[in-house]
């Protein structure tokens, strides 16, 4: 007997190139991403590339789009006519800190350098805390 998938409605995060514009869609298949892209950006076929947020894999095909594991429900809409390419979200990029750890008598002493300025968006003060 062959198995029947259930297409059920999933909410998915459609966000332009830029992370700027965003849009929450109920969708169930793959027109229905073309169908909600070509509306809310007003591109037409051919004009876009719908790919996955984390890392930029494009979904071109509805066997693409059914295959998506559950977890993958953030696409990016890049505007081919601009030139727009998937580029890594600044939320995801992990700068390297270095930790130095002296020891002092009975007392360790931790040094903790990040490579990367913390002010952001008015807060100036960030908490490392260590525990043992």
């Amino acid at each position: 007997m062959a198995s029947v998938v259930e297409k059920r409605e999933k909410m998915y995060k459609i966000w332009s190139a830029d992370r700027k514009k965003k849009y929450g869609c109920i969708l169930t298949c793959f027109e229905d991403l073309t169908r909600e892209v070509q509306d809310k950006f007003g591109l037409m076929p051919g004009d876009y590339a719908v790919v996955l947020e984390m890392d930029g894999t494009e979904i071109s095909s509805a066997n693409v789009f059914d295959a998506l594991l559950h977890g993958e429900k953030k696409f990016l809409v890049l505007n081919k006519t601009k030139g727009e390419e998937w580029t890594q979200s600044a939320n995801d990029m992990s700068p390297s800190y270095s930790v130095n750890i002296q020891q002092i008598g009975d007392k360790n002493k931790v040094h903790v350098h990040f490579p990367f300025d913390f002010e952001e968006e008015g807060e100036t003060s960030h908490v490392v805390r260590i525990t043992h």
